[in-house]
């Protein structure tokens, strides 16, 4: 199964703004498969939600895995991203894929696997 491991947050100065950054590691070439299927339309998707400012998801040199970085001007444009992930069917279709959480402060953000039925990407 698949994680994510922190690398780094910063506020940006923007108050009340959640970033997210990290990195989303499938569990075997299968999930990255699916993940490269669908990247590109979840990418333009959460680039057009309002209150998104700033939405990369980058391969790296290991085919499984990306850098994620996210960056939305509130909590509220934030848990609308995560309604809107959650609402769609896809979200099984990488059952080991974990995707990024916000931390608590609801200004910056680390990350955290989602588990089984994470609805990333």
């Amino acid at each position: 199964m698949g994680g994510i491991s922190p690398a780094g947050t910063r506020d940006e100065g923007r108050t009340g703004a959640v970033e997210v950054a990290g990195r989303l590691v499938c569990g075997d070439c299968d999930e990255a498969a699916a993940v490269r299927r669908h990247l590109a339309e979840h990418v333009a998707l959460t680039r057009a939600e309002p209150g998104c400012l700033r939405f990369e998801v980058e391969p790296t040199e290991d085919p499984l895995v990306w850098t994620v970085s996210e960056l939305f001007v509130d909590r509220a444009a934030f848990e609308a991203h995560q309604a809107r992930i959650r609402s769609r069917p896809r979200r099984t279709s990488w059952p080991g894929a974990s995707c990024p959480r916000p931390g608590p402060t609801g200004r910056s953000g680390t990350t955290a696997e989602c588990g089984p039925s994470c609805p990333a990407l």
